[in-house]
């Protein structure tokens, strides 16, 4: 059987600049109920789960209206991070861009 998470904390924002520190207060939230988790976790946590924030809103909708919900779950052994976000803008990206070719020697 799974084990439950024993917390999760929620996040259901616009990808854009200000959700970065909306993420920041979602982390230290949790960190606050999770005394337990060493710095070094932390640290390496939150590295992660800001890295690909930046990532959503840098290749997001460039008007900032790509959707992005974040659910970090603290688990007796590991936190978790689960990342969405609707891909609209990477999406239309794609396809207006020629495919791309392998270069060749």
């Amino acid at each position: 059987m799974t084990a439950e998470p024993l917390q999760i904390h929620e996040l259901h924002a616009c990808a854009d600049p200000e959700c970065l520190g909306k993420v920041h207060n979602l982390l230290a939230e949790m960190w606050n109920s999770s005394p337990d988790v060493s710095e070094l976790d932390r640290a390496m946590f939150e590295t992660a789960v800001i890295e690909i924030a930046a990532n959503i809103i840098l290749h997001g909708n460039d008007e900032g209206s790509t959707l992005c919900n974040l659910t970090l779950e603290v688990y007796p052994d590991r936190p978790e991070a689960h990342l969405r976000d609707d891909g609209l803008s990477a999406q239309k990206k794609s396809q207006s861009r020629a495919p791309f070719k392998w270069l060749r020697p």
